[in-house]
């Protein structure tokens, strides 16, 4: 029982305008969005949020090798789909690779997996196809960490998602009463489930809506303990809620969102995902996820996390450090039943 002595949760939301024509030419700045319990830490999510974009756009040849025999090269590594699936894609003898570290040795981390096109923040109504996981920091063991929560929190939800599976349901009251209140006040009701993690992680998915408008957003995180993930989730999925609502303020974005929800216009982009949830598209699939009635799958057991340090030369001069976390195993992934591995989960 949770009780109001309990010191308040509250959240910021900031928003970093990211200007670099090396990453989109003659193209509108992009925005990187952050949270945290304070304004300082809010814009410090969304400055690293930049700095994840930037790094993951500048990989240079020059970093680029040829593994011999001293470097592993695993033979599949994840690729997370658009629609909650995982892909198992094989690496290639040629494949072109980054240098990376894995339990101490050296692995090469195939150019495909290490490096993201996508948005992490432009979620949508489940999560965003990223490859992998990316993480920013003072250090790279805090970039570092932070990237592993990400990968374990994607490939998790990614797992469930994909097999049409929930998580348990959590009591929102037991969890940052205060905020509960509050976010209640303003005519906001909170779903929350837990979904089986690894790497000493708990996970947990966070839906903020209103039955009042069609908006909700969802949020998910990978943290040490259970409290610690619902509040990453409730500040995730209420950094969601706001770039959402600041998108739609602008007519034109607004305009196409309507269009996407009267199927006059397809699903081209991430952020197109973002929109039509807005607008209440995908709700049915996202009423399963969080009823919480569902079995959770199997943690499996076979996986390992390799780590390439994406930091450019500008980037470490200024303490900021990158860190891709890549999911790869050394064996065939199993289908089928009675299995590790739900039926979404195939080989390329």
């Amino acid at each position: 029982m949770v009780s109001d002595s309990e010191p308040p949760f509250h959240v910021h939301v900031a928003s970093a305008l990211v200007h670099n024509s090396f990453i989109r030419p003659a193209a509108a700045p992009d925005h990187a969005w952050g949270w945290g319990d304070s304004a300082a830490a809010a814009m410090r999510g969304a400055v690293f949020e930049a700095v994840e974009n930037y790094a993951n756009a500048l990989w240079r040849q020059a970093q680029l090798l040829e593994p011999d025999a001293n470097w592993s090269r695993p033979r599949f590594f994840a690729l997370f789909q658009a629609d909650g699936r995982i892909l198992w894609r094989r690496v290639e003898a040629n494949a072109l690779c980054l240098p990376g570290q894995c339990a101490g040795r050296k692995v090469a981390v195939p150019l495909e997996a290490a490096i993201s096109d996508t948005h992490p923040h432009l979620a949508g109504p489940a999560l965003a196809p990223s490859r992998s996981g990316v993480g920013a920091g003072n250090s790279l063991a805090e970039a570092g960490a932070s990237a592993l929560a990400e990968v374990v929190e994607r490939f998790t939800l990614a797992r469930h998602w994909g097999a049409g599976l929930s998580g348990r349901r959590l009591a929102p009251e037991g969890f940052a009463p205060r905020l509960l209140r509050a976010l209640a006040a303003d005519g906001l009701e909170v779903d929350l489930v837990e979904l089986p993690g690894f790497a000493g992680h708990r996970v947990v998915a966070a839906r903020v809506r209103s039955e009042a408008l069609p908006h909700e957003a969802v949020g998910a995180a990978a943290r040490r303990s259970r409290e610690a993930a619902v509040r990453g989730a409730l500040g995730e999925a209420l950094q969601v809620r706001v770039g959402l609502l600041a998108s739609l303020k602008n007519l034109e974005t607004a305009a196409r969102a309507r269009a996407l929800a009267a199927g006059r216009q397809e699903v081209e982009t991430a952020f197109d995902r973002a929109l039509l949830a807005a607008m209440g598209g995908g709700r049915a699939a996202r009423d399963r996820f969080f009823a919480g009635t569902r079995a959770c799958l199997a943690v499996p057991g076979s996986l390992e996390v390799a780590y390439t340090d994406l930091t450019t030369p500008d980037l470490r001069a200024t303490g900021c450090f990158v860190v891709r976390a890549v999911l790869f195993c050394d064996v065939p992934v199993p289908n089928g039943p009675g299995t590790e591995f739900a039926e979404p989960f195939v080989l390329a």
